[in-house]
């Protein structure tokens, strides 16, 4: 289809002459035609013409008293909707595909045995919490579905870097109340738990017995009064040879497990720097001066749960018992 724009060029010489530039916007939107110069009261016809899936939007006429700049504003007439998700391995999404403009698409997120959905999102901003979400498409858009297990780290303390214990009183807080655990290594069961229960897991009998490092993950598996089977987010323990002369980020607390209100040895301290607790939302319920060595002992009389001592830029989990 040919929209013509029709320009009456006067007020001049007979003799100027007036250049008319045409362009496309987008450029893949279609094609314009007319450019070039033009005598004085010369009339003038300019054509835009889309391209399949576009439409010309704007049609203009002017008195033409000077060179101008014309731009020929096309629109998308089909519009296209694709769907990610933030992880494979904890859902799924459906929904994408090309859409007419204004049309109103649905999208649907659909999250693995184990595992919440938690919200779509475009461009990192959330707009929709619900799995089925509808919207007027007016433009191309990338949506991502953003999947969620529980915080391995949050739920799970991990002591001597060999052994790692559910806080079932948290999950049980949160409204988690367990009944049943099992521990994964790279996505296998480990069918025995080197401890005295299923609800923690040793890498062996002694301390010597370290987890094993990166490419290894570790994860496990709740079962809920409920009725619910939920999965933890993958664990993976790094262990760097420090460059000579590197310090360590990490303090050395034992024993840990302590009870509340117990005495219990925090090393590697920043001697000039005092040492903060912080309960598992981020708030500090302990400070302590700096205590100008690098051995301090300490009692935390806190409510059950996991803390996070630091000193300068070392931390390290502790876990407060009955």
């Amino acid at each position: 289809m040919l929209l013509p724009i029709i320009l009456l060029l006067f007020c001049g010489s007979p003799m100027q002459m007036y250049t008319i530039t045409l362009a496309a916007n987008p450029t893949e939107g279609g094609t314009v035609e007319g450019a070039g110069d033009y005598y004085y009261a010369v009339p003038a016809t300019v054509t835009a013409t889309p391209k399949p899936g576009y439409e010309f939007v704007k049609q203009f006429t002017f008195t033409v008293l000077e060179s101008l700049t014309l731009t020929a504003n096309f629109e998308k007439t089909i519009l296209t909707v694709t769907v990610a998700v933030n992880d494979t391995t904890l859902g799924r999404a459906s929904g994408a595909g090309q859409y007419q403009r204004n049309a109103t698409v649905q999208v649907r997120a659909v999250p693995n045995s184990g595992y919440s959905f938690e919200n779509w999102t475009i461009g990192g901003v959330v707009v929709s919490t619900n799995p089925a979400y509808h919207f007027v498409i007016t433009e191309d858009t990338d949506l991502v579905a953003n999947f969620t297990a529980l915080d391995f780290d949050t739920y799970a303390a991990t002591l001597w870097e060999n052994t790692f214990m559910l806080n079932k009183l948290l999950l049980g807080e949160e409204g988690y109340e367990v009944t049943g655990c099992k521990w994964f290594k790279s996505g296998r069961e480990e069918k025995n738990t080197n401890t005295v229960d299923e609800f923690s897991y040793s890498a062996g009998p002694n301390k010597t017995d370290l987890l094993e490092p990166a490419p290894t993950y570790y994860m496990f598996r709740i079962t809920t009064e409920d009725g619910r089977t939920l999965y933890s987010t993958k664990k993976i323990m790094n262990y760097y040879d420090l460059a000579p002369g590197a310090k360590s980020n990490k303090l050395f607390v034992y024993p840990n497990p302590v009870a509340s209100g117990a005495t219990f040895t925090v090393e590697g301290v920043v001697e000039d720097s005092p040492i903060f607790v912080y309960n598992q939302f981020g708030l500090c319920v302990s400070y302590t001066p700096a205590p100008g060595t690098s051995i301090v002992t300490l009692n935390l009389d806190l409510p059950v749960g996991v803390y996070l001592i630091r000193s300068e830029n070392k931390t390290e989990k502790i876990v407060i018992t009955k």
